[in-house]
């Protein structure tokens, strides 16, 4: 990453004034609720773009859309660290061919010879539903959770006035 792409990062999140207005309220319980209420408040917007990528990207049958990768969406806030986890559960049901669906695969045989199909009939290119995703909703998903974040200081704010 440039040095000129995380500056505007930096300035797009205003990250200055979100440390020092965390440092001014660390002390207070409502903090740690309202910065996890805004972390997946994020998930669930990343989740909820990510799926309607997917429908409208699937190409077979019924839009191929079959409810397995749309039902294996999930995602963990964190407990040590702040943060939040968006992605796929894996398991039975679960998404574990979704980075396939997402990225795409060439021809795949076993190595006794047997053919396991490929993404797509011709190019092997996967539909990118959730690269893109994170690429251009990952900004509208740090709002979220910056907005929600200042809505809690707020209130403690005129709490305790």
């Amino acid at each position: 990453m440039k040095t000129s792409d995380l500056d505007i990062e930096l300035e797009l999140l205003n990250l200055p004034r979100v440390i020092k207005v965390l440092q001014e309220v660390q002390h207070f319980p409502e903090v740690d609720k309202g910065t996890t209420d805004g972390l997946k408040q994020g998930a669930r917007y990343l989740i909820r773009k990510g799926r309607l990528r997917l429908r409208q990207r699937m190409k077979s049958g019924s839009k191929g859309v079959t409810g397995n990768l749309l039902k294996s969406f999930k995602y963990t806030v964190k407990k040590k660290n702040r943060g939040v986890l968006a992605g796929f559960k894996g398991g039975k049901g679960g998404g574990n061919h979704s980075w396939l669906i997402d990225k795409g695969t060439k021809d795949r045989y076993t190595k006794k010879g047997y053919f396991r199909g490929r993404v797509h009939r011709k190019t092997g290119i996967g539909n990118k539903f959730w690269s893109d995703t994170r690429k251009s909703e990952t900004n509208s998903a740090m709002r979220i959770v910056l907005s929600k974040l200042q809505e809690t200081v707020n209130n403690i704010r005129n709490r305790n006035k």
